[in-house]
């Protein structure tokens, strides 16, 4: 999906950080809250393709 289709309170799991949900989103980012961490990951295009991997 999306970045944009993103709805905060998504939950994902990244593998090595554990289950993560978002927490926050502007037009090109997202903010992800894991059990041990905040990331924040910006998008260079608003239409980029949301993965887990890129936390």
């Amino acid at each position: 999906m999306k970045v944009s289709e993103v709805p905060i309170g998504h939950r994902f799991n990244h593998g090595i950080k554990g289950e993560g949900v978002i927490i926050k989103k502007t037009k090109r980012t997202l903010t992800a809250k894991f059990d041990k961490s905040t990331t924040k990951v910006t998008y260079r295009y608003s239409d980029a393709y949301f993965s887990p991997s890129d936390f």
